[in-house]
């Protein structure tokens, strides 16, 4: 029973760290107003108080310890005691191009993905897309994108912020051959696991949409020696596709 209290007393403690991304430099000691998002998010959402303890980062693989001097809301002061350096990024950099899907599957994708450990994101306009956005709406979706990202890092320990990208056409992203290139594809012979068990400390992989990739798509991809891989006999949706592989190539490369 005490060693129960004592585990339980530190998951608690782990549950309740609140981390805070807040873009800029800064250093120890110095008394900091955050920037709108994270004052809102501490003085709206969390509902924080003078004398509560956070911790912020800044982008570049550091933690700071902070405690909060003032708020109301709309400003947020916090006082800073202690800067240490903490790297939680995957050695194996995954670059995921992800072919844009409805509404929060995109969004849940993009956010499991931050959890998974990717590099970099790209958002593909492919030709089977279920949604289409014109220009405005697309760059209303990629801020809403990016605060997700920043949630998922908040949420999940990276210290770093992975790249979002600018969208991009198939067509051009399958010509720019980057390395290790992998593109999941239904019925592929080879799987994850059949990959050579070194050199892959960067990767690219496409996934596609809910309507798969075209058979133009697909030949542009052979063409520049992009390599099929698949997950196995069932057809997965986009999302659970992207997870599942993911999943597959942190376990086999990275840290997991």
């Amino acid at each position: 029973m005490l060693l129960l209290a004592i585990n339980l007393h530190y998951i608690v403690k782990f549950m309740r760290t609140i981390r805070l991304f807040h873009p800029g430099i800064y250093q120890v000691p110095e008394t900091i107003s955050l920037n709108e998002n994270a004052a809102h998010h501490a003085a709206v959402v969390l509902r924080l108080k003078p004398g509560d303890n956070i911790t912020l980062f800044n982008g570049n693989n550091e933690e700071f310890d902070a405690t909060i001097v003032a708020i109301n809301k709309k400003s947020v002061q916090v006082s800073l005691s202690a800067k240490r350096p903490v790297d939680r990024e995957s050695p194996c950099k995954i670059h995921l191009g992800q072919a844009i899907i409805k509404g929060d599957r995109m969004e849940w994708l993009i956010q499991k993905a931050v959890e998974m450990g990717v590099f970099q994101i790209t958002p593909l306009l492919s030709e089977h897309a279920a949604v289409r956005y014109d220009d405005k709406r697309l760059s209303k979706k990629m801020a809403q994108w990016q605060g997700i990202i920043i949630a998922a890092c908040e949420q999940c320990g990276r210290n770093r912020l992975p790249m979002l990208n600018a969208p991009q056409s198939t067509h051009d992203w399958f010509a720019n051959t980057p390395d290790n290139p992998l593109i999941l594809l239904p019925g592929a012979e080879r799987g994850i696991k059949q990959l050579p068990a070194s050199g892959h400390h960067c990767l690219t992989i496409a996934i596609g949409p809910e309507g798969g990739w075209s058979c133009e798509e697909e030949n542009i991809a052979k063409a520049h020696q992009w390599q099929a891989i698949g997950l196995g006999p069932r057809i997965l949706r986009a999302e659970t596709a992207a997870l599942c592989a993911l999943t597959l190539l942190q376990g086999a490369f990275g840290d997991i």
